[in-house]
């Protein structure tokens, strides 16, 4: 596995236009173009609250027996809220990612087709709301349309240049300080990559639900419930509930315990989370066939200061968990998803480090499937992040999958690498 020459040469390209806006920043000053200063003015004089991000992403990916790809892609977001008019609002993103540059084929199943770094341009965000509080009843908030949201099993998920979007309803309540109830559906869903073309539906374009699961007919999306109660600040206990018309249905608990160690020694956070799939209606007949599958976490966290350290395990039983909207649940994103830990019979364990130093973030994961056939599947992350004044940062992520066949039955062992480097300014 190596870097091509190419990929390299085309750093300065990419890294250049991702520089514009900072030639004053290291003074601390602002840039010499700041849409910021417009906003305010706008903002001050009550048009609504505007923020935006410019973010290169440079990505060299080397999978054997597939080959390499690089890319290079800039991205624009735009973010809006619109003042309450009676409790009315309105709101939006938009997003437009340039690709810079590609190498290798774009064909479905090339090295530059499984990059998912292509160019799009996107309305990620388009809803309109109403805030109950403007009719005696706080905490309440509706919403509908295409909205960003963040769930266990619909989750932000930004790993790239943009989140996971649904399109929908969703209803977020307050019944008590400590309890909160959201009730939502939605039917259509918008990735966080960006691929063109081919059988992939990981595209930023929206496209229906059931199309995202892989059936051949129509459903009426996915209907969910979530609740968080948080009777202090030690404890809290979930639970959800996502149906999916003609598609499945998943029943979640889970909860976490915070104990404070007391003086200089940091606080240990246990947790566990236990999720429950079943097919439902035509799946079983016209779909993925027979579903039943359960899900069992538990994890650790110790922190102290600015250093977390997590373990913990995850654990399938019966038959493959389905995950079309990309969830992690205990373990965090991983970079290639090397080790496929939502297969039927799959037991996994994780190692994770987080260290926040002033400016600096800095992240390490270690992550280990061991499948029901007996295949290892290994995979090893890790995150060097800073953030400068004037609202610029820079990431650079690093990942190596080990030991993955073609299929967890026969073939050849494959590894494969994945480097990533952000350059962003929000404003």
């Amino acid at each position: 596995m190596k870097l091509t020459a190419s990929f390299l040469r085309r750093l300065a390209c990419v890294a250049g236009v991702a520089f514009i806006p900072t030639a004053s920043a290291e003074s601390g000053a602002s840039p010499a173009f700041s849409p910021g200063a417009i906003f305010e003015d706008l903002e001050a004089d009550g048009y609504g609250l505007f923020s935006g991000k410019l973010q290169s992403l440079l990505m060299h990916r080397d999978i054997e027996g597939a080959g390499h790809g690089n890319s290079g892609t800039l991205a624009a977001t735009l973010n809006y809220r619109s003042p309450e008019w009676g409790g009315l609002f309105v709101g939006g993103q938009g997003i437009y990612s340039w690709r810079v540059f590609e190498d290798g084929d774009r064909r479905a199943g090339g090295p530059a087709y499984w990059l998912s770094n292509d160019e799009f341009s996107v309305l990620n965000e388009a809803y309109a709301g109403f805030n109950f509080e403007s009719v005696g009843w706080e905490g309440a908030e509706l919403r509908v349309g295409r909205q960003i949201l963040n769930y266990d099993f619909a989750p932000t998920y930004n790993i790239r240049q943009k989140d996971q979007s649904y399109e929908g309803v969703v209803l977020k309540t307050q019944p008590r300080d400590n309890l909160t109830l959201d009730l939502g559906w939605f039917d259509r869903f918008s990735s966080w990559a960006s691929r063109e073309g081919g059988p992939s539906t990981w595209r930023a374009e929206f496209i229906d639900v059931e199309d995202r699961v892989g059936v051949p007919y129509d459903t009426n999306g996915f209907f969910f419930a979530s609740a968080v109660y948080t009777p202090c600040d030690a404890f809290s206990l979930g639970a959800y509930d996502f149906y999916g018309d003609d598609l499945f249905n998943v029943f979640g608990l889970k909860g976490a315990y915070t104990w404070e160690l007391g003086g200089d020694c940091g606080s240990l956070t246990f947790r566990g989370h236990w999720a429950n799939q079943r097919d439902v209606g035509r799946m079983n007949r016209d779909g993925l066939g027979d579903i039943g599958s359960n899900v069992i976490e538990a994890g650790l966290d110790y922190a102290l200061g600015g250093l977390t350290l997590s373990g913990g395990g995850v654990f399938i039983r019966g038959d493959d968990f389905q995950t079309p909207f990309r969830t992690s649940f205990t373990i965090d994103t991983e970079l290639l998803w090397y080790t496929m830990q939502f297969e039927g019979g799959t037991n996994s364990g994780y190692l994770k480090g987080v260290w926040k130093w002033e400016d600096w973030m800095f992240y390490a994961m270690y992550v280990a499937s061991e499948h029901r056939c007996g295949r290892v599947c290994q995979e090893i992350d890790v995150v060097v992040k800073r953030t400068f004044d004037a609202g610029l940062y820079t990431a650079v992520k690093a990942g190596y999958g080990g030991r993955r066949p073609g299929t967890l039955t026969a073939g050849p062992k494959t590894n494969a690498l994945d480097l990533r480097w952000f350059f962003g300014w929000t404003f």
